[in-house]
């Protein structure tokens, strides 16, 4: 057994415990680090009764990228391990080509765990991703948060990432394949492209900076640790989410009692309300605490795709209806809003879809108020709910 399986074993029993016979998901595009991790996997998971999936996203940005893809599956097929290609059905990326591709890959990837009961999905990134991650953010001016880098498990919402390698460096992986006799693999040739930030900063750095890196991830690691130790001991109190996809906060009671914590769980609820993949960085969040002083009661704030309301010593924190996906299918299931799980088989009839206020019907305005008057629910959440509507716009109700 290898030093470096050593090691991997190490910090995937530390992502445990893990259900019965577990079923592993895992990234990969066919590069040193992604098959290192497959092959790591395989052996790993077979300790515990399991099996791994290996996933790879073709976006159909470069002509290599189904051959790649394909050579990828013949690689795993010798040592039996189940391989999908899962390919991008939308229109081809022009703009912030490796933002949106992200975004795409992660979105396939969720979609096919969900639909397959897999609750973890293994990614490759690896330390000197890790580093690259830190100066990016630094440049982009990030807070202490941003600059732990990319954490070792993520939460989702029916799964959680894992990042086994992140105290693994490239070239500890390449010993690794080259330790199996491996020689052959995918390269990127974007990875050479310095228009990216990433590959900018990725040519400019030394061994000097990559060691502060190091200690500067570790420092903030521990900073962001402490701050949301304490968040969870101190906070609950203070703070509700509801299943239905909005949040309150206690303002006053929280600024009162731990102002340090505000702008974490400003942030936190901006991010789980809004379904934002980032937070919002420090000076914004310094910016629109200004804004939340100075807010009268009963009036709104908008940001992030969310709208904040103040009433009393409370802030709420509701989707701001502009950023609502429609539906109208008569039967749905799969995810609304990226905030609900719909599983629905209506009947002829009616349908489920979003309705803006000003778009209804006189008749169906109607129906609406006598709905909520029945549930005593405020107005401005409703209205970013999913609707149960039939099909002459007379009769709503609310899915959730």
């Amino acid at each position: 057994m290898s030093d470096i399986y050593k090691k991997f074993c190490l910090f995937m029993d530390h992502f445990g415990p893990y259900e019965m016979n577990p079923t592993i998901a895992v990234g990969v595009s066919g590069g040193i680090d992604s098959l290192s991790l497959t092959l790591m996997m395989h052996k790993w998971v077979q300790q515990y009764n399991g099996k791994i999936i290996a996933l790879t996203v073709n976006h159909h940005l470069r002509a290599e990228a189904q051959e790649e893809a394909e050579f990828v599956q013949q690689f795993l097929k010798k040592y039996a391990i189940t391989h999908h290609i899962l390919a991008c059905q939308q229109e081809r990326i022009t703009t912030n080509i490796q933002h949106k591709a992200r975004l795409l890959r992660y979105r396939l990837l969720e979609n096919y765990c969900h639909q397959t009961c897999i609750l973890h999905l293994c990614l490759a990134h690896h330390q000197d991703d890790q580093i690259e991650t830190y100066f990016i953010r630094k440049e982009n001016k990030s807070d202490a948060f941003g600059l732990a880098g990319m954490p070792a498990i993520v939460y989702r919402k029916s799964l959680r990432y894992l990042r086994p390698f992140l105290h693994f460096s490239r070239a500890e992986l390449s010993v690794f394949l080259k330790e199996k006799k491996i020689d052959q693999w995918v390269e990127d040739p974007s990875n050479e492209n310095t228009h990216y930030q990433r590959i900018k900063i990725r040519k400019q750095l030394t061994s000097k900076d990559k060691q502060e890196a190091l200690h500067a991830i570790k420092n903030y690691t521990i900073i962001r640790q402490k701050n949301e130790k304490k968040a969870a001991i101190y906070s609950y109190p203070y703070i509700y989410l509801s299943p239905l996809g909005f949040a309150f906060l206690y303002y006053d009671f929280l600024k009162e009692k731990h102002a340090d914590l505000i702008s974490l769980h400003v942030k936190a609820l901006l991010l789980h309300v809004g379904c934002q993949e980032y937070g919002l960085g420090e000076k914004r969040i310094h910016h629109l605490l200004l804004q939340v002083d100075a807010l009268k009661n009963d009036k709104i704030i908008t940001i992030a795709g969310c709208c904040i309301l103040k009433k009393k010593e409370k802030l709420y924190f509701f989707r701001e209806m502009r950023h609502l996906k429609l539906n109208a299918k008569e039967n749905i299931a799969g995810y609304w809003d990226n905030r609900y799980i719909i599983k629905a088989h209506l009947p002829d009839g009616v349908e489920l879809r979003w309705v803006p206020y000003l778009k209804m019907t006189k008749n169906l305005k109607k129906s609406v108020f006598d709905y909520l008057s029945k549930i005593n629910f405020p107005a401005a959440f409703f209205f970013t709910f999913p609707l149960i509507i039939n099909l002459d716009e007379t009769h709503i109700t609310s899915y959730v």
